[in-house]
């Protein structure tokens, strides 16, 4: 790209021209192969199965968060229940 802008063009010089030309050339088949290495990659899209499972997992992880909870304030209370009395004796 540097060198194609870089060609200084006199209309009444033809080898200036054929400079000019030369870089151009080369420019447009650099940006051919820049395309062509753009155009390899697979188009990554998202499925509906995959964002089916994202839903499902975030849903397990609440109910997993939602039973630790549970059994958190179980215990809780069954250890304050343990230690008061007449239920220490």
């Amino acid at each position: 790209r540097a060198s194609a802008t870089q060609v200084k063009v006199d209309i009444n010089d033809p080898a200036s021209l054929a400079k000019y030309q030369a870089a151009q050339g080369q420019l447009q088949s650099a940006f051919g192969r820049l395309m062509a290495v753009a155009e390899a990659y697979p188009d990554l899209k998202t499925t509906q199965a995959f964002r089916d499972f994202q839903t499902n997992i975030e849903g397990t992880e609440n109910r997993i968060n939602n039973a630790r909870r549970d059994f958190n304030d179980a215990v809780n209370n069954y250890n304050l229940k343990v230690r008061k009395f007449p239920n220490n004796l």
